[in-house]
């Protein structure tokens, strides 16, 4: 984890870290197993880059996105990135909101821990649900949100706010034959 204090500091930690890893040729890439992204704004040559590098982490193992919504937003070549990786096993996203539901309706890792903490659904609602497709805030329900690892999925915390109101039941019934950790 590097830590940045601004927006300056975030883009020269992640140019030496991109240098760091296009070191010979690029191979460092295939080395990584964990990252953690927060939602800091880059340049976009530096987020491009970023997403360009991720694409090669083909072993990548465990993502975590510190602010995911925001993330997301300033980084739009991000979603893409991750969508394109395979052995994602592990999930930590904190402030989620409609970009990372898109993103986790999307993806199709196999799954097993998810950590989500806070939604800027409520007691907000999302200032930009511009990126929401209709009918986005049932589907935002964590059991939706995460049907598509229920096979493999064995531990879910969450916390913060993914009481949805009226939506606050499950519209359908899941099971979750793996699930052996649920806080």
């Amino acid at each position: 984890d590097i830590d940045f204090a601004n927006y300056d500091s975030a883009n020269n930690c992640v140019t030496l870290f991109l240098r760091f890893m296009h070191a010979e040729r690029g191979r460092r890439w295939l080395l990584l197993r964990q990252i953690t992204i927060k939602g800091v704004p880059l340049f976009p040559v530096i987020a491009t880059a970023l997403a360009s590098g991720l694409r090669k982490a083909s072993f990548l193992e465990g993502i975590r996105l510190l602010d995911a919504e925001a993330a997301l937003k300033s980084q739009p070549d991000l979603g893409a990135a991750l969508l394109s990786l395979k052995c994602i096993g592990n999930l930590q996203f904190d402030r989620v909101g409609a970009r990372t539901c898109l993103l986790l309706e999307a993806a199709s890792w196999p799954i097993h821990t998810v950590i989500l903490a806070g939604s800027i659904f409520r007691p907000r609602i999302d200032n930009d649900l511009t990126v929401a497709k209709p009918g986005m805030l049932p589907r935002a329900h964590v059991l939706m949100l995460l049907k598509r690892f229920k096979k493999t999925l064995t531990t879910l915390h969450y916390s913060g706010s993914f009481d949805l109101g009226p939506y606050d039941q499950s519209p359908e019934t899941l099971v979750y034959p793996k699930m052996r950790k649920l806080r």
